[in-house]
């Protein structure tokens, strides 16, 4: 190659690397996904796309049809891939048959773990609330459920987290706690399981918590964790170990949505306003955007509508996190 067209080839590099991209979104996003909602949006990217799971309508009574998968190359337009776990072609004497919440997926060791939480509200065989574990080979599935006989634990949101060591831990909400362990991925069973979190006698989160999701930056451990109390908000909880102890951010709640009547059931102080447009907005779960920096994905519902995603780019300030408001604004992300 001629020195000439080498210096050119270089100067064209340098110029495409140093042009500057635009993401532009509007919370909150609801092309593609099943007009009855999603509650619960995970997102994670793998292989240049970005997929999605959450817990299909309906959330609260009768059976739902169970995890859903959907894939998108931009986040803004989402196509229905396929249920990772399907209600109707399920044996109706599986312990996890008829509700289906919160599922999340995670890459561990070169295998996709599916996690899920049900329960079997049949008569012939009743099963509270469980959490469990599927793997695959593939993202799209198929996946093999590894809790078929027994729950990996009671309760549900079941998370995992992969330490920079290998070692694997799991979070999860029962009653209105979240749970710890270390996970033992060979048996597929949690151990040395303590009390991570517990809500205060008062405030934000004083009704139960739940929803959390750890992610380990700059040598610490973040919790994020989410609470009803008075809407559906979000805060989170530090730690220099996956083994805690934790402790709550000061500032909480970092991002969410009041609801004045939510407050009045659950106790909660609201102090909102009540011209934002959002009175829940929570659970989240964290993934890298088109920045590749990190951003969350949780559910937003709007008042009086149904439960949809919301995304929403965030930084550390000395440790701190950094994040805007939910809003129904166009917003612009340049990198």
């Amino acid at each position: 190659m001629k020195s000439e067209h080498f210096i050119l080839l270089i100067s064209l590099l340098f110029f495409f690397s140093c042009r500057s991209r635009t993401f532009v979104y509007q919370n909150p996003i609801t092309d593609g996904i099943d007009e009855g909602g999603l509650r619960d949006c995970q997102i994670v990217r793998d292989c240049g796309r970005w997929y999605m799971t959450g817990t299909c309508a309906p959330v609260h009574v009768g059976a739902n049809p169970g995890v859903s998968l959907y894939s998108s190359s931009d986040l803004k337009h989402w196509k229905f891939e396929n249920y990772l776990i399907e209600r109707e072609k399920l044996d109706s004497s599986v312990w996890y048959y008829d509700r289906f919440w919160a599922p999340e997926i995670h890459k561990i060791k070169n295998k996709y773990y599916l996690l899920f939480n049900s329960k079997n509200e049949t008569k012939s065989y009743t099963h509270g609330r469980g959490t469990c574990v599927a793997v695959s080979k593939k993202i799209t599935g198929p996946y093999t459920v590894l809790t078929e006989d027994q729950e990996f634990s009671g309760g549900i949101d079941l998370n995992f987290f992969e330490d920079t060591d290998g070692k694997v831990y799991a979070n999860w909400h029962d009653s209105i706690f979240i749970y710890s362990a270390e996970v033992d991925m060979e048996i597929m069973k949690p151990k040395n399981i303590y009390v991570a979190l517990s809500p205060d006698s008062c405030g934000w989160d004083s009704a139960g918590i739940e929803g959390s999701f750890v992610i380990k930056h700059n040598g610490t451990y973040y919790m994020f964790y989410s609470s009803w109390t008075r809407g559906y908000e979000i805060g989170y909880a530090t730690s220099k170990s996956p083994n805690g102890p934790w402790k709550k951010y000061e500032s909480n709640p970092i991002y969410g949505g009041q609801d004045e009547a939510r407050c009045m059931k659950y106790g909660g102080i609201y102090s909102g306003n009540p011209e934002d447009p959002f009175g829940q907005v929570g659970h989240c779960n964290i993934f890298k955007g088109p920045d590749n920096g990190y951003w969350l994905s949780c559910h937003g519902i709007l008042k009086g509508g149904k439960p949809m995603l919301v995304i929403e780019p965030f930084t550390f300030d000395n440790g701190r996190i950094n994040i805007g408001k939910p809003t129904t604004n166009i917003n612009k992300i340049t990198w």
